[in-house]
């Protein structure tokens, strides 16, 4: 076969040149790159980021949790033939939408509401901050930016888990998903037993701190924050959350509920909502939550004092005595040493 150029090609060269001429053309052309490796999700600590990075503009978040809501919107329509159920489901998905477009908040000074709600103390106004609220069944997630770059997020979990789960059995079912714990943070109230208050985990990016904070807001906190960046920029809140006056003493607190009052008409259940900017299953009459008992058992309760007793009873015989299986008690890790007794499905994230 002859070419326009007046050049011969071999008979294999030929057949080829008109195989390709039917040829699928490649995606990207002849030169194109290969494809990028799909990202895969987060492990360990760093989880909660699944597929987003630390130092992740708000946009990017914004997006990321949108395609979450069009997802578990698609997994319901999924089957679904009658038309009036899809229309629902279709408007409730757009309502959702759009209430995540305008749930990023930037703290310029304004009052916002968050200053006297269980956020309170993770940011500073006026320093470029800015934090997204995204409410779930059971928790809050509040992801907090500095300069438009993530390096926090605060699950906040409802009453509703606090009250089933005791901050020890919770902690328990945390170190189930993430092991154990790399420390723990006991006080001792006066006139009271000792009690767990936090714990600490970590992974190469991420540090985990859970945090009883069932005393005021009735509520069990899980903060995660970027090692380095984030972890300086928690340590600046701290610096300045100690010259900060209290919200009681500056009045701030007062004239909030007093618009509140005025703008309800009076008292009533969702005060305590909009004060602390959280849903809460408080009793108004104590403004503590309904169970009073939210502190659990503690190293010196429990299986402490069932050691305890049997410790007196060996002390006759020659073994430890009482006080020191008492001492002995103490120094037991009650997280690591028994399995956590409630679900684990208590534990979202």
């Amino acid at each position: 076969m002859a070419c326009a150029l007046g050049l011969t090609l071999a008979p294999g060269a030929a057949a080829a040149q008109e195989d390709d001429l039917f040829a699928e053309p490649s995606a990207g052309g002849g030169n194109a790159a290969p494809a990028a490796p799909r990202k895969e999700p987060h492990k360990g600590v760093s989880r909660i980021l699944e597929l987003l990075d630390w130092r992740a503009p708000s946009a990017t978040v914004l997006a990321h949790v949108k395609g979450q809501v069009e997802a578990r919107y698609d997994k319901r329509l999924d089957g679904v033939r009658d038309a009036l159920t899809i229309d629902r489901i279709l408007r409730e998905k757009k309502a959702e939408l759009a209430a995540v477009d305008k749930a990023l908040v930037s703290f310029r000074g304004q009052r916002t509401g968050f200053e006297a709600s269980i956020i309170a103390e993770e940011f500073v106004p006026s320093q470029g901050e800015s934090v997204l609220r995204i409410d779930d069944d059971k928790a809050q997630r509040y992801y907090f930016f500095a300069d438009d770059s993530l390096y926090k997020i605060v699950v906040a979990y409802n009453t509703s888990v606090s009250r089933q789960v005791p901050f020890v059995e919770f902690v328990k079912q945390v170190s189930a998903k993430y092991g154990r714990p790399v420390d723990q943070t006991w006080t001792t109230p006066a006139g009271g037993s000792r009690t767990l208050k936090s714990a600490l985990w970590n992974d190469e990016i991420t540090r985990l701190t859970v945090e009883d904070r069932s005393s005021f807001f009735g509520t069990f906190v899980m903060k995660f924050v970027a090692k380095g960046d984030g972890e300086a920029k928690e340590a600046r809140h701290a610096e300045v959350q100690k010259n900060k006056p209290s919200v009681a003493a500056s009045g701030f607190a007062d004239s909030m509920m007093g618009d509140i009052m005025v703008e309800g008409g009076g008292a009533d259940e969702n005060v305590v909502d909009q004060v602390t900017g959280t849903q809460h299953d408080i009793d108004l009459q104590t403004g503590r939550p309904n169970d009073e008992r939210l502190n659990y058992q503690s190293a010196d309760e429990g299986d402490g004092a069932s050691a305890s007793a049997k410790g007196g009873k060996k002390g006759k015989k020659g073994g430890k005595g009482g006080k020191a299986a008492k001492r002995d008690a103490q120094r037991a890790d009650p997280v690591a040493d028994s399995p956590p007794a409630n679900n684990i499905d208590d534990i979202i994230y």
